[in-house]
């Protein structure tokens, strides 16, 4: 399941914002450390997190690259408290609960994403990706294709939701032909003897024909 870093407010400069653009620099090229680091020490900071919501985000998705889930819940749900009306906090509960095996809540975290942002192609990602993980591949799909349609954040996020379609797409028709026979296959279990007949013909022909009598 992916955890991508925040998108920073382009509408917000303050001097936590070069601080934030490091800490996501520092998730892209993998120096997680670095940069939980970098958002802890701004999320104790009063006076240095000057956006709470992408540092709060940063922070948990740290937490879930090194799969501390429980270190990441702890981070969302005090933040979803804090943010009621932020769509993508929902939706990294619900991949994080989803992780810990709290089911029923991940699903409603999830749908309750979408609702608060139907416009965000990252929380139809995150239920693609947990409805894939439990074999519900219609639904994947959907929620893949819907993401798609919408405007990605950055070139790896348009990549990786295609790639997601294409995938999902084929293992749903890869799961329809097996249900499916192809014709020989049909034919070959029609022309099949049953398990009495079966039985009868392994027997020498006379006792064979005594028990047809």
């Amino acid at each position: 399941m992916t955890f991508r870093a925040p998108e920073l407010d382009a509408n917000f400069d303050d001097g936590s914002t070069v601080a934030l653009s490091h800490a996501a620099a520092a998730l892209d090229n993998g120096t997680i450390d670095r940069a939980r680091a970098i958002y802890a020490s701004l999320a104790t900071d009063p006076h240095g997190a000057g956006q709470p919501l992408i540092t709060g985000i940063g922070l948990a998705v740290c937490h879930a690259r090194q799969r501390a889930w429980g270190e990441a819940e702890a981070v969302l749900v005090p933040l979803a408290g804090r943010e009621p009306a932020s769509g993508i906090v929902r939706a990294y509960l619900g991949a994080v609960r989803f992780e810990q095996g709290q089911i029923d809540q991940a699903r409603e975290d999830l749908d309750l994403a979408v609702t608060l942002a139907p416009e965000d192609p990252v929380v139809f990602i995150k239920r693609g990706e947990v409805a894939l993980r439990v074999g519900l591949l219609r639904a994947a799909l959907a929620d893949f294709q819907q993401a798609a349609r919408l405007p990605a954040p950055d070139t790896i996020t348009r990549d990786y939701v295609r790639t997601m379609v294409i995938s999902t797409r084929k293992e749903l028709e890869s799961s329809i032909e097996r249900a499916i026979p192809e014709p020989r296959n049909l034919w070959r279990r029609l022309r099949r003897p049953s398990q009495r007949e079966g039985a009868s013909a392994s027997l020498p022909p006379g006792v064979a024909a005594g028990r047809g009598q």
